[in-house]
């Protein structure tokens, strides 16, 4: 199992990463991924923070998951309204000018930890490179219709599943 999560390399680019329960639900009732994040999910998630330069996610997220500066990264969070009291988080206010505001900050491998609208934005703006996808529930099924539902033409290029938990990466069909 750790060399499977190992194999996550570095992406020189942007990586979405999510998760969604059994059913294809994205928040748990609270309004939070957590509910529906487990063990191994949060281990992925410590394993992308880890290849990144800065984690990026919305307004929303940020309250909702109660969003800490990760130590070893930024955090970029994109929102007009949104305090956090610390150095390394940068505020964003414009998803569509994000990614070349970062970029042009010199970060080079960034991660997106957004909800379902801002995941939607930067897939359909053709702004992932890989979109990596946890299914609580391991249903493959569950997978294709949660990536379809982002009008965006990825395609499936690895899923492994462990202790009943799907894991799938995707890129752009341009690569």
């Amino acid at each position: 199992m750790q060399d499977w999560f190992d194999s996550y390399s570095d992406v020189l680019g942007v990586r979405l990463n999510m998760i969604v329960g059994a059913n294809g639900e994205f928040v748990d009732e609270t309004g939070s991924s957590r509910g529906i994040s487990n063990e191994l999910d949060r281990k992925l998630i410590g394993q992308l923070r880890r290849r990144s330069d800065v984690v990026v996610t919305g307004g929303n997220t940020a309250r909702n998951e109660m969003y800490r500066v990760p130590s070893h990264c930024s955090l970029a969070v994109i929102s007009n309204s949104f305090e956090l009291n610390d150095e390394r988080y940068i505020r964003l206010a414009d998803p569509a000018t994000a990614i070349e505001t970062l970029r042009n900050q010199g970060f080079e491998r960034i991660l997106l930890e957004t909800g379902p609208t801002l995941s939607r934005f930067f897939l359909e703006t053709n702004q992932v490179d890989e979109f990596c996808l946890t299914v609580a529930g391991g249903d493959p099924a569950v997978a294709a219709r949660a990536v379809a539902s982002f009008n965006a033409s990825l395609h499936l290029i690895d899923a492994e599943t462990i202790d009943g938990t799907l894991f799938t990466r995707w890129r752009r069909g341009n690569e």
